[in-house]
């Protein structure tokens, strides 16, 4: 799923199904239209949420304690968003650019002497409103393919097409340009200029000179890692945990937890999690958790996966330990795409 966002209401070529659009029409009010979830190639016609919103930044996602309804959360690349007022956040969401198509058409010919007239353009597109739309716009007898070029990129500035792409170009050069959010390369998308009742313009089509695309992006996968304590406590002491992962300060970082004559796997579990989450770099990079005797390590920005990353438990200076010097890896990280 994307996040796409642009002044004005989606079409359907807008975007893929489960992306969401936002109006930002409004934006300098603070006022978003948000339409979504896209299914079966088609928006909903009227927006899901309207408000205004605040955008939240932050290290981790947000809960159901961030912003209002209607906020959005901003986290490493991804968007959450809007709150509704079950008091969940709507995604992950990316942020979808992609490339801009450019479609360009080079003028052919010179307006004669007497050929004065209105020349023909003729714009095809998926997202050209109209499509195909014919556009007439008078030339002067002498008209340089430039001055055409010139009058057409004029006649080109019509809504149907500037809600969707830029006019451009220069010399006797007209070019049209996606305005995001980009969808598909669009193969129908073409200009067509020739004499309408006008001389002296050789018939030219428009080349797609940049394919467009949507970029393709993903929220990615946080890794998870695993490890099970295995004994019951014999002799109080200190258990030794070594908690390896490349890229984080200290790795490995050994921490000594105190145990008790009796503890169960489960309690010795518990007490391996709070000396890591009481750990300012290991609390920073994992969430932790326990199932039982199983110490869960998450990491709390999806990143590619850590081959390294492991959690050895041993006797320190405690007793009744199984020795677990390899943890499992669960969930193999994935980066995000952005």
């Amino acid at each position: 799923m994307a996040l796409l966002s642009g002044p004005r209401v989606p079409v359907a070529a807008d975007g893929s199904d489960t992306d969401t659009f936002i109006d930002t029409t409004d934006l300098a009010s603070g006022k978003l239209y948000v339409y979504g979830p896209k299914a079966s190639g088609a928006w909903p016609a009227t927006p899901r949420f309207v408000g205004h919103s605040q955008l939240h930044t932050g290290r981790d996602a947000p809960t159901i304690y961030t912003g209002q309804v209607g906020d959005f959360a901003l986290v490493n690349g991804i968007i959450y968003g809007p709150k509704v007022s079950a008091g969940t956040f709507a995604g992950p969401f990316t942020a979808s650019a992609g490339i801009a198509q450019v479609e360009t058409l080079t003028v052919l010919g010179t307006i004669g002497a007497s050929g004065a007239g209105n020349a023909t353009a003729i714009i095809t597109g998926a997202r050209v409103v109209g499509s195909p739309l014919t556009i007439s716009f008078a030339v002067a007898n002498n008209d340089t393919a430039t001055l055409v070029a010139g009058k057409l990129r004029t006649a080109l500035a019509v809504a149907a097409i500037t809600n969707f792409y830029t006019i451009g170009g220069s010399g006797a050069v007209v070019s049209l340009t996606a305005i995001a959010p980009f969808p598909a390369d669009d193969s129908t998308l073409l200009i067509a200029l020739d004499n309408g009742t006008c001389t002296g313009l050789t018939a030219a089509t428009s080349v797609n000179t940049t394919a467009g695309g949507t970029h393709q992006t993903a929220a990615g996968t946080a890794q998870v890692e695993t490890a099970t304590v295995v004994g019951t406590i014999t002799g109080a002491g200190n258990a030794t945990v070594v908690l390896t992962s490349s890229g984080m300060t200290g790795s490995p970082k050994t921490f000594s937890v105190p145990v008790a004559v009796g503890d169960l796997p489960s309690v010795t579990a518990a007490k391996i999690r709070n000396a890591l989450e009481a750990d300012g770099v290991a609390g920073d990079r994992f969430y932790v958790n326990t199932v039982g005797a199983t110490v869960v390590l998450t990491r709390k920005v999806a990143a590619a996966n850590d081959a390294t990353l492991n959690l050895a438990i041993d006797n320190g200076t405690c007793t009744g330990l199984t020795t677990a010097a390899s943890s499992a890896n669960t969930t193999a990280g994935v980066a995000a795409i952005t």
